[in-house]
């Protein structure tokens, strides 16, 4: 086992690289969240980009809307519960 630097832990003795890919992943994860909505909601502003993509999401089945749901939120989840780690 290694012993790490003083700079590359923050004050609870997590490393800094652990708070900056947490931080990514909820904003990675954010963005999912922001998508699922604005295509579940068939946003046509946002969704005008991409022809033919609101047909395709009239069409998915009830299992993957809800897989597809879940996986998003579920993700913002447990990234914000990353930041939220206290030790």
């Amino acid at each position: 086992m290694s012993e790490s630097h003083p700079s590359e832990t923050a004050s609870t003795g997590v490393p800094v690289w652990f708070w900056i890919g947490s931080g990514l992943a909820l904003l990675w994860n954010a963005f999912g969240l922001f998508d699922f909505y604005n295509s579940v909601s068939l946003n046509e502003d946002y969704l005008a980009a991409y022809p033919g993509y609101i047909e395709f999401i009239q069409s998915m089945p009830v299992w993957a809307m809800a897989g597809w749901g879940m996986g998003v939120s579920l993700s913002v989840v447990g990234s914000a519960l990353l930041l939220l780690r206290k030790t």
